[in-house]
């Protein structure tokens, strides 16, 4: 029975993409994309016998734990249910209501990790607990956040069609963490709702619609990962100040960001460490993260990175490091073993992807495009982020998935039409 509601869930995704007209244009047909969302429910099935057979269930399962914990109360109280799901969490005081379940769940205290939990007490509501049918859910948002980034950048890419296609569908490690049920298939559906309502707010009349969506999506970014809206936020400046004023593209894109880093630098922030809260700026939470990957190091899938400085200098200096240790790992290490050589693989024809795409760029089209100079900076910065914090081989291949994902958009513009700048 269990198989016959995931057959039945990737046959009503095949139907919702077959009869929805809003997906399928000239260059994306219908049959592309329910082919994409078949690939990746695949995908997902794989992503969850790999955590059950290979890592014990890891943090996917107990995700899946902590949201049957909720579903579960539905039946008992459906106010839990409801006060679990929607209400905010990571609160001091817990509502005498839920202690039960707040006490039983282990991800109530992280706000961003609660955040796959909710799509897992959600998406039980219509699986009845079945994992692998929640597997489906996850592999068709995130086949809808791909089709709505392609839909963005495919105006710019005269006769590149076959090229977009292979950076958002055709990148192995893309596709196999945005379809597993963990925080890239979220951060992938949201920043393509958020990518996409900012381009109707721009290009048609200022309606409520892209104005609702584009907020509620940029606050599901912060709550999946805060770091990653974080780094989206100064984009946001920059693009606007573009729009309002022609010319300078590259320049207006440089000063917001350097600005943005340098406030860092006086801000204050509260980052968790064990349970423990730690003050600090920007450079020095780079800092007490590093310091808990450190803490969980493992001899099969870690590596040793030097500790980070949290001086503006050394991070400045350290940057071109940070960059390729992510753009190449597992590549700078001495050892490995069979499972790791799969990612050498993937980053074989990453790499060749890369030379293809910076040989055939077109340079005056790049820097005159904010959308590619949003995408560009957005990408390099949170690698540079993982290249600095993250010693673990798998952590840092699936966390780089969705930068990378953005660094090849970038690259892909031919032109930018200048009735939109």
């Amino acid at each position: 029975m269990s198989w016959l509601l995931v057959a039945f869930y990737i046959l009503l995704g095949i139907f919702i993409f077959y009869k929805w007209k809003r997906f399928a244009n000239a260059t994306l047909s219908a049959e592309f994309i329910t082919g994409v969302f078949i690939l990746k429910s695949f995908l997902s099935i794989l992503y969850i016998i790999v955590h059950q057979r290979y890592y014990g269930g890891g943090d996917t399962f107990a995700y899946y734990n902590d949201g049957l914990i909720i579903f579960k109360s539905l039946f008992e109280n459906p106010a839990k249910y409801f006060l679990l799901c929607f209400g905010p969490n990571n609160i001091a005081e817990v509502p005498s209501l839920i202690f039960k379940e707040v006490d039983a769940m282990g991800y109530w205290w992280d706000t961003s990790a609660f955040s796959v939990v909710r799509f897992y007490a959600i998406t039980n509501l219509f699986t009845w607990g079945n994992i692998y049918a929640s597997g489906i859910f996850m592999a068709f948002i995130s086949t809808v956040g791909l089709i709505l980034l392609h839909n963005v950048v495919a105006p710019f890419l005269y006769g590149k069609n076959l090229m977009v296609k292979i950076v958002l569908f055709a990148i192995p490690s893309v596709m196999f963490f945005t379809s597993g049920v963990h925080k890239e298939g979220l951060l992938v559906f949201f920043i393509g709702i958020f990518f996409y309502s900012l381009n109707k707010l721009f290009n048609s009349k200022i309606k409520a619609k892209p104005i609702v969506t584009l907020v509620l999506s940029a606050f599901a970014i912060w709550l999946v990962r805060d770091f990653i809206f974080y780094f989206l936020l100064p984009g946001i400046i920059a693009f606007l100040w573009c729009k309002l004023h022609r010319g300078y593209v590259l320049h207006k894109f440089i000063a917001v960001y350097l600005v943005a880093i340098l406030i860092g630098q006086f801000i204050q922030f509260n980052i968790k460490d064990k349970g423990v809260v730690y003050k600090g700026n920007a450079l020095e939470s780079i800092s007490i993260k590093q310091h808990s990957f450190e803490s969980l190091k493992n001899s099969n899938t870690s590596f040793s990175i030097e500790n980070f400085n949290p001086q503006l200098q050394y991070f400045v200096t350290h940057l071109h490091s940070a960059f390729f240790r992510t753009l190449l790992v597992p590549f700078h290490l001495t050892s490995f073993n069979n499972y790791q050589a799969i990612f050498i693989i993937e980053n074989i024809y990453i790499l060749l992807l890369l030379v293809y795409l910076l040989f055939n760029i077109n340079f005056n089209s790049f820097i005159s495009n904010p959308l590619a100079i949003w995408h560009f900076i957005f990408a390099i910065s949170i690698m540079v982020l993982i290249g600095f914090v993250v010693s673990n081989i798998g952590a840092s291949v699936r966390y780089r998935s969705l930068p990378l994902l953005f660094l090849f958009l970038s690259l892909l513009p031919t032109s930018y039409p200048k009735n939109n700048l």
